[in-house]
């Protein structure tokens, strides 16, 4: 959303006399700039209140009025004075929120209310989460005060580089880069951009697409303070995942679909893909590999974080995280286990009052209707305790099916793996291996590498043939452990879901 919009929509809503504005953010600067543009729009006085200076016009605000303490009944007497005051007038109080829970502030604001409403002022106060009792909720009217856009950071990028001095400092404005630079700046606030900005220009005498990361390494501070999302640094490379050549394929067609062209064509963004299937054949790798290939952030998802004992936080909890990756888009958002998360939901009036079909119903409306560039990957083994409204068609692009590697994949995967480990696979028997790892996952074939290269470390020697082979005979696979359940998940996904792999030649004999 443009400043513009925004001006508007704040003129609009004090036009239409909203007596008390809740203003969502942490931008206290950019919050007040935009109310002395609206003031200035409607010809009314601008007051600011602050626990440090007390309610003043804001022309008048300076440093030296700083006051040492503001107590309870000099909040009470601000607030007052606004009923009594007479003149067309904006009153922002930057700090209120910590005065909310009192009994005599929330009678006053009620007060207010009535009279507001009837009157030419309006009271606006900017708070970082909106978190009200009931009593006040009702009064109260709130606007989520956007992050700057697309168009204000590349406005305020090509601000900030009219004021550098371009004989010393090497500046990059191709509209490609500074296209790039936008995706990496979305969720910044207007300071942690030109915080960024100039900490890049002062380390690198310059700025230009290799200094990007830094970029997305300052979104990683604002997710760790979130509490509810990780952060992940992946350096999975597509060519690192043996198989799922049908998911790759698929991956590659939707990678032009994020760009402005695409946009023009009439192609929507991509929502995101549902990755079932068997434990430990490629779906949280498969994540990260997406973040990577698409060049997004990769963000996690910890449904078990979300849920809370306080009342009413869960579900806070899960607005915050599809709040937090709309802003931080494009991200690719990977919700791991998902069927663990909502294996409760079919008792949850009886078990948690409610709290688990509450987030629930949240995240896949969110699944439905969201329009921003958030790719989701969202991996889940049991099928059976998913609810049958998660695979509506419209939540998730496509939905595969991750099944155990046949031959080919297999031997893909045993040359990767060899590879990363610095052997060359063209010297061992992989046709053997292929064969004794029938029904191996990837991440037992791993496993079982790794197995062989301890044993070959332990006796001094080179890894042989014979290690492996030891290692993949020793090794109970899940397909047998677990086989009943492994067939019935097979079963499941043959008519309603797309194989990640595609043609499977061992099922085929």
């Amino acid at each position: 959303m443009t400043g513009g919009k925004i001006r508007d929509e704040l003129e609009l809503m004090i036009r239409a006399r909203y007596p008390i504005i809740s203003i969502v953010s942490v931008e206290e600067g950019r919050v007040l700039e935009h109310l002395r543009y609206v003031s200035r729009e409607l010809g009314k006085k601008l007051y600011v209140w602050s626990t440090a200076t007390g309610l003043q016009l804001d022309s008048d605000i300076a440093p030296t009025h700083y006051k040492k303490v503001i107590r309870l009944p000099e909040v009470v007497e601000s607030l007052e004075k606004i009923a009594q005051d007479n003149e067309s007038a904006l009153y922002f109080f930057k700090d209120l929120e910590y005065y909310l829970d009192e009994p005599i502030v929330i009678r006053i604001l009620k007060e207010l209310s009535y009279i507001l409403r009837h009157s030419y002022k309006s009271l606006l106060y900017i708070t970082p989460e909106y978190k009200h009792r009931p009593e006040v909720e009702a009064f109260i009217a709130l606007y989520d005060f956007p992050y700057p856009s697309r168009k204000d950071i590349r406005q305020h990028y090509h601000t900030l580089i009219g004021q550098v001095n371009s004989r010393k400092f090497s500046v990059c404005v191709d509209e490609e880069f500074v296209e790039k630079l936008t995706d990496a700046a979305l969720g910044l606030t207007e300071d942690e951009f030109e915080d960024v900005i100039s900490r890049i220009l002062v380390q690198h005498e310059g700025i230009s697409r290799a200094q990007l990361p830094d970029i997305y390494s300052e979104k990683k501070q604002i997710i760790r303070k979130s509490g509810v999302l990780d952060y992940y640094e992946s350096d999975i490379q597509m060519s690192e995942i043996g198989g799922l050549g049908a998911l790759k394929g698929w991956l590659k067609k939707r990678k032009k679909a994020f760009s402005a062209r695409a946009r023009d064509f009439g192609v929507p963004l991509p929502k995101g893909i549902l990755l079932l299937g068997v434990q430990g054949c490629g779906k949280s790798l498969s994540a990260k590999a997406v973040a990577n290939y698409f060049e997004f952030p990769l963000l996690k998802l910890d449904m078990g974080r979300l849920f809370s004992s306080y009342i009413g936080s869960s579900e806070e909890n899960i607005r915050k995280a599809i709040y937090l990756a709309k802003t931080l888009a494009p991200v690719v958002l990977w919700v791991d286990e998902l069927d663990k998360a909502l294996s409760g939901l079919q008792s949850s009036g009886m078990s948690d009052a409610g709290t688990t079909a509450r987030v629930a119903a949240t995240l896949l409306t969110w699944l439905q209707e969201k329009e921003e560039p958030v790719f989701v990957v969202a991996t889940a083994n049991d099928v059976e305790t998913l609810p049958p409204e998660l695979f509506r068609r419209g939540r998730f692009d496509e939905i595969f099916f991750v099944d155990l590697p046949d031959a080919r994949e297999r031997r893909e995967i045993f040359s990767i793996h060899l590879k990363k480990r610095r052997r060359n696979p063209q010297k061992y028997h992989l046709e053997c291996f292929v064969e004794l790892s029938k029904g191996f996952s990837g991440a037992e074939i791993e496993q079982s590498l790794i197995n062989g290269l301890y044993e070959a470390f332990d006796e001094g020697k080179e890894l042989q043939d014979r290690h492996v082979i030891h290692a993949l005979k020793t090794c109970l696979p899940l397909s047998k452990m677990m086989e009943y359940q492994v067939k019935r998940l097979r079963s499941w996904a043959n008519t309603r879901a797309l194989s990640a792999s595609g043609y499977h030649e061992e099922e085929k004999k």
